[in-house]
């Protein structure tokens, strides 16, 4: 079955919609050769059970059962020969299903452009990415693979990175002064029977039913909120861990990466094509971008 629908194909370009064509019409001619090898070897196995099994009988229509060692080759050879064909067939077979799982990457490529369809994302074709003359293709890709290891390594990096001490103690302080605010009792004036501020309810030492009434974490910090500030601040202390990073700073630090990740990508895919015309097969690797594989760009629709 064909991982691209009409439907999908309709939704992409014209250069990136033969890509897809294309791609679609290797990821079937594997699963034929795969089926072919399949197929054989089914067929290898059942033919070496019924020589085994004719091989047997004719042991079994001798008087006592007992034959040459000549003649047990003789009678058991045919099943022996078949057992080499299976050997190689085994092997045929693993190449067949290794090509065949080289193409695990389309039916994710599928899937985002069904999202991307659905959601109402329009794609254009990219330019084409300059290859240049007498580049040995593998050893390029090679490098590429090892810049987009260290990439993954930095993205990582950046994804854990700290904040800057200064952002941790403005929150802080935000959030001391929000429970403080939370926590703080009500003062009433007219009260002539019993305390004024209502400390019970603030401080939730009353009980309404079985449940407490009031914020007691908050009132601690209203109550306590100078020494709570001091302790927090200090134990945040007043350097930088390193690496650390503003929210700002992060985001632009990952969408750099991803624009030298996708260049990256959209060059590897361009050597691959080029080696392929050239008969060199490149396996693709399974997290590569949908958009460098087909050759598009995304715009999405107002």
């Amino acid at each position: 079955m064909d991982v691209f629908s009409s439907t999908l194909l309709e939704a992409l370009p014209p250069v990136a919609r033969a890509k897809a064509i294309f791609l679609d019409g290797e990821r079937q001619a594997a699963l034929s050769v795969l089926r072919d090898a399949d197929d054989a070897l089914e067929d290898a196995f059942r033919r070496r059970s019924a020589a085994e099994a004719a091989a047997k009988m004719s042991l079994e229509r001798s008087p006592d059962q007992r034959v040459s060692p000549e003649e047990r080759a003789r009678l058991f050879g045919p099943a022996e020969r078949i057992g080499i064909e299976i050997d190689r067939l085994k092997d045929r077979q693993e190449r067949a299903r290794k090509r065949w799982d080289e193409h695990g990457f389309l039916p994710r490529v599928a899937d985002w452009l069904k999202e991307a369809r659905a959601a109402r994302v329009r794609l254009k074709d990219a330019p084409p990415v300059a290859v240049k003359g007498g580049v040995d293709a593998s050893r390029r890709i090679e490098e590429i693979r090892r810049s987009l290891d260290e990439i993954t390594q930095e993205l990582a990096r950046v994804s854990e990175a700290p904040r800057p001490v200064s952002e941790l103690k403005r929150d802080l302080l935000a959030e001391i002064d929000r429970l403080a605010e939370q926590g703080a009792p009500s003062v009433d004036h007219r009260v002539r029977d019993g305390s004024p501020v209502k400390l019970a309810q603030a401080a939730a030492l009353s009980i309404a039913g079985t449940s407490l009434i009031g914020d007691v974490g908050s009132f601690v910090v209203w109550a306590a909120r100078d020494a709570i500030r001091d302790r927090c601040l200090a134990m945040i202390g007043d350097t930088d861990l390193p690496g650390a990073m503003t929210d700002e700073q992060r985001e632009a630090r990952f969408e750099e990466l991803a624009t030298r990740r996708l260049a990256l990508e959209r060059e590897e895919e361009a050597l691959i094509s080029r080696a392929s015309e050239n008969g060199l097969h490149v396996t693709r690797r399974d997290d590569a971008s949908p958009l460098a594989i087909l050759g598009i760009v995304t715009v999405e629709e107002a």
